[in-house]
């Protein structure tokens, strides 16, 4: 099976990276933030301070390599629209993410309610870093 060659520009995957942290900050902070540490049982003192600079450069790290693989396969299945790229996107995250998400929220014993707001926000990120790429394209 050959794959069609795919140019990952940088810019456009360090773009895609800002939405999603930016989608992340909110989700996690003023929308759902109080909400997600109760669900899955988060102190306030282990996200402050220095952890928090982990925190963040982890979630910069994987966001970039996220964004660099969906761009991969937003060309595989050629989208060149939104709505292509959220349907890819929604696939992705059906086959691969929520799958995973259920089982690990299942398996430590968490509230379903957190295995939605985890899966959402995935989605959500997800939709607006193909959103981001496919614009930039």
């Amino acid at each position: 099976m050959a794959f069609p060659e795919v140019t990952v520009v940088f810019w456009h995957t360090l773009v895609a990276m800002v939405a999603m942290q930016m989608i992340g900050w909110v989700w996690y902070g003023p929308l759902f933030g109080k909400m997600w540490m109760k669900l899955a049982g988060v102190k306030k003192a282990n996200v402050g301070g220095a952890r928090m600079s982990v925190i963040i450069l982890t979630s910069v790290i994987v966001n970039v390599l996220t964004a660099t693989i969906l761009s991969h396969f937003l060309a595989y299945a050629d989208a060149t629209t939104f709505m292509e790229g959220v349907t890819v996107v929604f696939w992705l995250w059906l086959g691969f993410m929520m799958p995973l998400q259920l089982g690990k929220v299942l398996g430590e014993g968490k509230p379903v309610k957190l295995f939605i707001l985890l899966t959402a926000y995935d989605l959500v990120a997800l939709s607006a870093a193909a959103k981001v790429l496919l614009a930039l394209a």
